[in-house]
C-alpha cells in the first residue's frame, strides 16, 4: 500500500522474505534468528496466529464455563460472551479508523481478552440480577429489564469510563507494545458502553426465558442452601459490626500488609 504518498510494506511481507532470506543461511552449526518489531507482527499475523486463536478460543471457553456456573444456564453466559466479542471487533474497527491501518505491535491482540473479561465481570451482576432476582419475582421482561438496568446503570456505566480512563493513557506511553495495547482496549471498552443500549438490552428482551424456566429458576433458588462462602463472609461481616477479636486481627493484619508495602517504596 502507499501512505502519505511512499510505498510502505506491511509486516507480514517483511517477516515472510526475511524468513525466507535467512532459511538458506541455516545448518547445524549456524543458528540464524531475526528480530524486532515488523517480525515480531509479521510472526504474529501469519505463522503464529493460529496459537493466538487457540490461546483465545481456550480463554472464552474458560470465561463461559465460569458464566455457566454462575447463571446455570446457557442463555446468561452467551449474552455476556457476545456482547465481549462483538465489542472486541468494534475495538479494531474503531483504531483503524482513527489511528490508520497499521498495528505496530503485536500486544494490541491481547485487548479481546481484556474486553471480553471486562463484560463478562460488569455484566455478570446485572444478567444475575435479571435472571434470579427481578425476572422471576415480576413475570414481566420488560419490567425486570427496567428494574434491574434503572438503579445499576450509572454505576457500571462510571466503572467502564474508569476503565476506559486507564487505557487511554496507557495509549499515550512512548512504547509501542504499551501504547497499542491502550488504545485498542480503550476503544472496545468504550464500545461495551454503547452496545449496552443497542445489545444487550435487545439481546435480554429475545432470550428472557420462558415462564416454565422462570418457575424453574424459583423453584432452584427456594431449594438452594447458602453455600460455605456465603456463610464465610456472614461469619465475618458478624465480627467486624461486633468488633470483637477476630474482626480486629483482620483490620491489623491489612494494616500489617500496607505498612509492610510502604518499606518497599
Amino acid at each position: 500500500g502507499f501512505r502519505a504518498g511512499l510505498p510502505t510494506t506491511e509486516p507480514v511481507a517483511i517477516y515472510k522474505r526475511i524468513e525466507a532470506i535467512i532459511a538458506a543461511e541455516r545448518d547445524d552449526q549456524h543458528v540464524i534468528q531475526a528480530a524486532g518489531t515488523p517480525i515480531t507482527i509479521g510472526w504474529v499475523n501469519s505463522d503464529g496466529l493460529p496459537y493466538i486463536v487457540l490461546a483465545f478460543a481456550l480463554f472464552l471457553a474458560g470465561v463461559t464455563a465460569v458464566l455457566w456456573f454462575a447463571f446455570r444456564s446457557f442463555r446468561g453466559a452467551f449474552i455476556a460472551i457476545s456482547l465481549g466479542l462483538i465489542s472486541s471487533v468494534w475495538a479494531f474497527g474503531l483504531k483503524f479508523l482513527f489511528q490508520g491501518y497499521i498495528v505496530q505491535s503485536a500486544s494490541a491482540l491481547i485487548a479481546p481478552f481484556i474486553i471480553v473479561a471486562a463484560a463478562a465481570c460488569h455484566h455478570t451482576q446485572f444478567l444475575k440480577r435479571f435472571f434470579d432476582e427481578e425476572y422471576p419475582a415480576t413475570g414481566d421482561a420488560r419490567l425486570a429489564i427496567v428494574n434491574t438496568f434503572t438503579p445499576l446503570l450509572f454505576p457500571m456505566t462510571a466503572a467502564l469510563a474508569t476503565d476506559v480512563a486507564a487505557f487511554v493513557i496507557m495509549s499515550f506511553v512512548p512504547f509501542e507494545n504499551v501504547s497499542e495495547l491502550g488504545s485498542t482496549t480503550a476503544f472496545g471498552l468504550a464500545a461495551i458502553i454503547f452496545n449496552v443500549f443497542f445489545l444487550l438490552f435487545p439481546m435480554l428482551a429475545f432470550l428472557h426465558g420462558s415462564p416454565a424456566e422462570v418457575e424453574s429458576v424459583k423453584l432452584r433458588i427456594q431449594e438452594k442452601r447458602k453455600s460455605f462462602l456465603v456463610r464465610f463472609l456472614e461469619a465475618r461481616v458478624d465480627d467486624l459490626v461486633e468488633r470483637n477479636s477476630r474482626g480486629w486481627a483482620m483490620v491489623g493484619g491489612v494494616l500489617v500488609v500496607f505498612v509492610a508495602s510502604l518499606l518497599y517504596l
